[in-house]
């Protein structure tokens, strides 16, 4: 099994946007120790993430290079359905948004390079 399975995957906006949901399973190896009591997914692999939708369905051929501005809002805990948007700038930079029906959790700018 991935690490991440994205599901309801869509390219929309004349292929700039690209959406997707993803399931966070409680048995990924980074909750262990992140944090005892209040597992909590860290930003590092909120970022693998949407390397990993970016790079496997956007048809961009880009890869994450770097990250700017970006706010972790609210706590991804173990269980919660994400959604994600990506929106792309221009060849070389996106947006991204990663939040729940509740609320936003994540939000910020990503450098891209060709792969």
């Amino acid at each position: 099994m991935s690490e991440f399975e994205f599901e309801d995957v869509a390219i929309s906006g004349d292929g700039c946007v690209l959406t997707a949901c993803c399931q966070i399973h409680a048995d990924r190896t980074w909750f262990q120790g992140h944090f005892p009591g209040f597992e909590v997914m860290p930003g590092v692999a909120q970022i693998q993430m949407l390397s990993m939708l970016i790079e496997q369905q956007s048809g961009w051929n880009a890869a994450v290079l770097a990250g700017s501005s970006i706010k972790f809002l609210n706590p991804v805990t173990p269980g919660e359905r994400l959604e994600l948007r990506v929106q792309k700038q221009s060849d070389d930079r996106v947006l991204f948004s990663v939040r729940t029906e509740q609320c936003e959790k994540t939000r910020g700018g990503l450098q891209l390079g060709g792969t």
